[in-house]
């Protein structure tokens, strides 16, 4: 008996020790891969290629694929992009659309993923209370966008904004007598921004300089892209019979209402600045 027990032992023992030996060993885990991202803020106002050189200098993109992806969007994805018109007289098709905002991005970026951020959050932005004001106004996305512009452009302040809004709506108004806009930021957009990229200055400056005989009215689209301070701005101007204004060095803001007062403020402006002042 003792000697049966024994062998059985070293039968079960055996066996254990082989089923030890063929046991799997437990799978190695799959190290996790990590994406690096960067948050990148956009000021109001910025152009379109101001943002493109932020994107290259943080790593995003390059300045020229983003440019290049907003150049030859598909217009048709987003319905707010539906009055963009004249786009071969545009220097960037889609300046104004490029909602200034706060955004993380990926390193090394696709750029027309990039730039899908830009505009989904447009999307957002542009609210259905936007677009029923825009509508009671009987303009366009691209209308309100063009003059929300020249409003961040020519506002030294978002207090400014409203009234800036109603004055230049009281000349577009009055196309008889004011043909022209005349704002400093349409011609400094033709001169600083697109000069130094594009061949055919001329035409562009037909097209975007307020103060060219071939330009009455607004540009033919937007010069920047504004925030949602201009943009309202745009939609609720503020009432006045003011018709003129200018700034002088510090921002204060002088407001006429014929071209008289306009040049007496020309006078004040001067005695601030201690240089010759300029217009609207």
């Amino acid at each position: 008996m003792k000697r049966r027990l024994s062998f059985l032992c070293a039968v079960l023992m055996a066996l254990s020790l082989c089923a030890c030996g063929h046991e799997k060993a437990p799978a190695e885990t799959e190290p996790e891969t990590w994406v690096q991202t960067v948050t990148v803020t956009f000021p109001e106002g910025m152009t379109a290629d101001a943002i493109a050189r932020k994107l290259e200098q943080n790593g995003v993109c390059s300045a020229a694929a983003f440019l290049q992806a907003a150049g030859s969007a598909d217009t048709a994805a987003y319905p707010f992009l539906a009055s963009v018109d004249e786009p071969d007289s545009r220097f960037r098709l889609l300046e104004g659309y490029l909602y200034p905002d706060t955004y993380e991005f990926y390193l090394d970026e696709d750029a027309d993923s990039v730039l899908a951020r830009f505009l989904d959050n447009f999307a957002v932005k542009w609210t259905d209370e936007y677009a029923a004001r825009a509508a009671e106004l009987g303009e366009s996305v691209d209308d309100v966008l063009t003059l929300a512009s020249v409003i961040q452009g020519e506002a030294g302040s978002r207090e400014q904004m409203a009234t800036v809004s109603g004055i230049l709506r009281n000349r577009l108004a009055d196309a008889d007598n004011f043909p022209y806009l005349q704002c400093d930021s349409t011609s400094e957009y033709v001169t600083d921004v697109i000069k130094p990229s594009a061949e055919n200055e001329a035409a562009f400056r037909a097209a975007y300089d307020t103060y060219d005989a071939a330009r009455p009215g607004l540009p033919v689209g937007p010069i920047c892209n504004p925030g949602d301070d201009a943009i309202r701005a745009a939609l609720w101007p503020e009432t006045s019979e003011y018709i003129y204004f200018r700034h002088d060095k510090t921002g204060k803001i002088y407001y006429a209402k014929t071209l008289e007062e306009h040049e007496q403020n020309g006078l004040l402006v001067e005695q601030v600045n201690g240089t010759e002042a300029t217009a609207p």
